[in-house]
């Protein structure tokens, strides 16, 4: 029983990191995306893209702090549940 919760841990933590860049990686790549096709598309100068790269960091920076609160608030979930368990 033991086993199946600590592989059940691992997958949980390696689906929460690839999720964490997934959610860090794609505002970024759809901003800078759709800042040269709008800069293709109306004949617009290069500060178009750099409005893109800097609001796709920004989203990405946004993206990140959301999730590392969430994690957090379930890290601190899980060690009151251990506390609660180990309490005499």
């Amino acid at each position: 029983m033991k086993a199946n919760k600590k592989i059940f841990n691992s997958l949980k933590y390696v689906s929460m990191i690839s999720q964490l860049g997934i959610s860090v990686i794609a505002p970024a790549i759809v901003c800078i995306w759709g800042a040269i096709w709008i800069k293709s598309k109306f004949n617009l100068g290069d500060w178009v893209v750099l409005v893109g790269i800097f609001l796709g960091l920004a989203s990405g920076i946004c993206s990140f702090i959301n999730y590392m609160k969430m994690f957090l608030k379930d890290m601190e979930k899980e060690q009151k549940e251990y506390e609660d368990k180990f309490k005499f």
